[in-house]
């Protein structure tokens, strides 16, 4: 099944990179069939060992990365 969104592959890379996460991933609605633009994207990161983790208003940079297909 194709996704229903564009991911920009490169930026989440250079993201990933920064913020030392080893693993990104894609779950619910998105992946579905009847995804739709008042859906929300649900992903699931797991940092590299020793990495610190904090929310400091950085998550709406990923955002940017994924755009909706329609």
């Amino acid at each position: 099944m194709p996704l229903q969104i564009d991911i920009l592959y490169d930026e989440i890379a250079a993201f990933c990179q920064r913020w030392r996460i080893r693993e990104l991933s894609i779950f619910g609605l998105a992946l579905q069939d009847d995804f739709r633009l008042d859906n929300d994207v649900d992903v699931l990161v797991m940092f590299e060992p020793g990495m610190r983790i904090g929310l400091r208003g950085e998550g709406c940079v990923c955002a940017n990365m994924i755009t909706i297909s329609v």
